[in-house]
């Protein structure tokens, strides 16, 4: 079995995804920088991330800039992108 964490993206930060155990009582609360949280995941040992881009999931924006980002500082992770139906 391989394990791949996901980074949920929205206004440019990492959230907690919709129905989490760990949901904030504050909806879509910021759980930290993008970049630091792939960091994270990658000097766990994880090989491959899936980031989830909220904001062009509702048509609302995108994050791909700071997406483009994430791949460049973290060469050392495979990045995939995708939707998740929740």
């Amino acid at each position: 079995m391989i394990a791949i964490p996901t980074i949920d993206l929205q206004k440019g930060t990492c959230v907690k995804p919709p129905g989490s155990p760990l949901r904030a009582p504050v909806p879509d609360a910021p759980i930290g920088d993008v970049i630091g949280v792939a960091r994270t995941w990658a000097s766990n040992g994880f090989c491959r991330l899936q980031i989830i881009d909220r904001d062009a999931e509702s048509g609302f924006g995108s994050n791909a800039g700071l997406i483009a980002d994430v791949i460049a500082v973290i060469g050392s992770i495979d990045v995939v992108m995708g939707d998740v139906d929740r």
